[in-house]
């Protein structure tokens, strides 16, 4: 079965808001584009809570992305998305990348990160005769001819430190849906695998600090293992 990684994708959720303005815009834009970065900035209006009541301010957003848009940067409020579409890219290439952005955000730009997230988009491609045995095998009725559908699960586990010291629990999202000209497909028919493995809310700097190589790690395989598995189910109908 033809199948192939359309994106991956990793967020770093820091501790404090992001304050992106004029005089700092440079800095960001300047370390980025060691890495061969391009900036996009867009100005908004926001409205913030002051003691004198409801205050109206200019917002200036920033994204970044290579020139191919093999790689793109998006800022959030309190997070920074990075994704890859590039079909070269492995995890450990991906890995590289994420690091050198996040040494970016931590030594040059100060910034505290307390929550990781590792994201995975794949694609198995299927004849409409495929998408239906598909279908029968995870929903496990038969004569059903759904127009589009979802399955979605939410599993837990905890990363252990080496040094046993520090617990994190991490999330474990899969989402499979037939409707894969809402992610932008059209034309290709198939099932859409999409993976995300979190930490949870609330955890320290310094607790994430010590078990980010772990997770980064940990995260890959747990995507490359539903890859695998997923594959399998659509073969023949067995589930690890």
């Amino acid at each position: 079965m033809e199948w192939r990684f359309v994106n991956r994708r990793a967020t770093l959720f820091v501790e404090k808001p992001f304050n992106i303005t004029e005089e700092v815009l440079p800095l960001y834009a300047s370390e980025f584009a060691k890495m061969g970065l391009l900036p996009s900035v867009n100005k908004g209006v926001g409205v913030k809570i002051t003691p004198a009541g409801l205050v109206t301010e200019n917002i200036l957003s920033l994204d970044l992305k290579r020139l191919d848009e093999t790689l793109k940067v998006n800022f959030g409020p309190d997070r920074v998305d990075f994704e890859s579409s590039s079909p070269n890219e492995t995890w450990q290439s991906f890995h590289d990348v994420v690091v050198k952005l996040e040494e970016i955000l931590t030594k040059k730009l100060n910034h505290r990160i307390v929550r990781l997230a590792l994201c995975g988009l794949v694609f198995y491609k299927m004849s409409d005769e495929q998408l239906a045995t598909a279908y029968e095998k995870l929903a496990k009725s038969e004569g059903e001819q759904p127009v589009e559908w979802l399955f979605r699960k939410v599993l837990r586990s905890v990363l252990e430190s080496e040094d046993k010291k520090v617990h994190q629990v991490v999330n474990n999202v899969y989402a499979l849906t037939s409707n894969t000209a809402a992610l932008g497909m059209k034309g290709d028919k198939g099932v859409s695998l999409d993976m995300d493995v979190n930490t949870m809310h609330g955890a320290s700097a310094e607790n994430i600090a010590t078990i980010q190589e772990l997770f980064w790690q940990d995260a890959a395989r747990v995507i490359e293992k539903a890859v695998a598995n997923y594959q399998k189910v659509f073969a023949d109908g067995t589930e690890d």
